[in-house]
């Protein structure tokens, strides 16, 4: 309701108790106010105007005479709001403007780095459940050798991921690919329709280019017609281009690339002759692993270094019982319908893969040059691994042998004519520690010449409780002439051996 008239009350008719409370905390007496019914309204009809009135009814009403003075200051602080807002209100505009800037300058750079991210990086690519059982997380290891080529020592091959064979140069990075060349450097022979098998194996075709006739031809002539891999492993000789390879799980060899000759009869689901199986297959490398895969490498044969033999490993799995489990991923590929694998896998107390070693002299064609090696104070067959090979020199081989628990290792030096192998050296864990023996790579040869006067090699041993180089010369000796000493340990065994300067 709107009031139209008011009367003037002066301060003097207002008793005396109202008049001390009239007085405000700064000791002034407010103005007087207005009540209904006279001719002479205040200036401004307005909302102020308003609170002023309800102000006087709360003063005749006995309220707390302070809010007379709230009512005199309403304009000036009313002012200093409006004055405050005027001064906050830029700077709100130019945060707004710098948070707009910000923004699209963020979404400019995005776009323009968008194509380069995409090319360089995957980091913003989004992690798939796949990714968990594909090898998106698993490391990547490579192997690689030095080369000579073109008398240049900053060269190295090695193969990458698609099973292409790569030579770099140090110096540029430049990269050229590859095949696997004979000795002679006369053919090349490359795969084709690789075909994965377990962490390390693969079966591939393979196919020999003439280097100076411009023509190829096929490794074996048994290659499926539907080029379906048959060939699990292949290797070319140290020497000239004879190549032994590994098909149905027998050994062959290919002389001079005109014979084939095949040197096993036995090789079946069961029964692996030059290449591993899967309890085997992750042992013979140049890492350590873990006691339950012993090759860590596709292949289980080595050719001696004049190429006149060949050693290989006879695996028999018939024993091992069988372990069966769904596979919901085949490969990359996650499988529409779970598939049940079969393998033979030996648990904790259950038989072991019985491992024979044997030795074929490509010399003669008789079969029965491929028998076994007789290893002299042998472990028995169910508690025994084999888990290095190497030659030293032509005449002679090194196995390294472990018992199943591998707490006992023995080197073993086998005779290649006799077909014998004697222990020449032997040590026991639980006696040192109350450990066990890791499985490594850690022999070297040293071929007789300069200051080594007989035919040597180097090992890792423990000395004082640490891994240490020992060199044992001649090759039956027990007693280690140790390279380094100390509270330290030697990690991987030797890396490169400077025969020149004998280092």
């Amino acid at each position: 309701m709107r009031i139209s008239k008011y009367t003037s009350v002066p301060s003097k008719d207002i008793d005396n108790e109202h008049n001390e409370g009239a007085l405000s905390e700064h000791g002034e007496i407010p103005e007087p106010l207005w009540v209904q019914g006279t001719d002479s309204p205040p200036e401004h009809d307005s909302y102020e105007t308003m609170e002023e009135h309800e102000i006087m009814l709360s003063k005749e009403r006995g309220e707390d005479d302070t809010i007379v003075e709230l009512s005199e200051n309403w304009d000036e602080e009313y002012s200093k709001n409006k004055k405050n807002e005027r001064s906050i209100l830029p700077c709100l505009i130019i945060t707004a403007v710098f948070i707009i800037a910000w923004v699209g300058s963020t979404i400019i750079y995005a776009y323009y780095r968008s194509g380069d991210v995409a090319s360089t990086s995957t980091s913003l690519n989004r992690i798939q459940f796949d990714d968990i059982y594909n090898g998106s997380f698993y490391p990547h290891w490579t192997s690689l050798r030095w080369s000579s080529a073109g008398g240049d020592d900053g060269v190295f091959i090695y193969q990458d991921d698609d099973y292409n064979i790569i030579l770099e140069q140090i110096s540029d990075r430049s990269k050229k690919t590859l095949f696997f060349v004979s000795a002679d450097n006369q053919y090349i022979m490359f795969g084709t329709n690789f075909t994965k098998g377990w962490r390390h194996s693969y079966s591939a075709n393979y196919y020999i280019f003439n280097i100076s006739s411009k023509t190829s031809f096929p490794l074996t002539k048994e290659i499926d017609s539907n080029n379906q891999a048959v060939i699990s492993y292949a290797e070319w000789s140290p020497v000239g281009h004879d190549i032994a390879f590994v098909k149905d799980n027998d050994v062959y060899v290919s002389l001079g690339l005109t014979e084939e000759r095949r040197i096993t009869y036995d090789g079946s689901d069961v029964v692996f002759n030059g290449i591993p199986d899967w309890i085997y297959e992750d042992v013979i490398s140049n890492i350590t692993v873990s006691t339950e895969e012993v090759l860590a490498s596709k292949y289980a044969l080595w050719w001696s270094p004049d190429a006149k033999r060949i050693a290989y490993l006879r695996l028999n799995e018939s024993e091992v019982p069988e372990y069966r489990f769904p596979l919901y991923v085949d490969g990359m590929h996650v499988e529409p319908y779970v598939r049940e694998v079969v393998m033979k896998y030996p648990k904790p107390g259950y038989p072991n893969p019985i491992a024979t070693f044997h030795i074929y002299d490509t010399t003669t064609p008789l079969i029965s040059q491929s028998g076994a090696v007789n290893f002299i104070n042998d472990f028995p067959s169910d508690d025994k691994i084999i888990t290095e090979v190497c030659w030293v020199g032509n005449d002679n081989v090194l196995v390294r042998v472990m018992n199943r628990v591998q707490d006992i290792a023995r080197v073993v030096l086998v005779d290649p004519v006799t077909r014998n192998g004697t222990t020449v050296r032997e040590e026991n864990a639980d006696k040192m520690d109350g450990g066990w023996f890791e499985i490594t790579r850690s022999w070297v040869y040293l071929q007789k010449g300069g200051s080594i006067r007989q035919d040597s090699y180097i090992d890792v041993v423990v000395n004082n409780g640490y891994n240490h180089l020992a060199i044992f010369s001649p090759l039956n000796s027990s007693s280690p002439r140790y390279l380094t000493s100390g509270n330290w340990e030697v990690v991987d065994g030797v890396k490169a051996v400077d025969r020149k300067r004998e280092l």
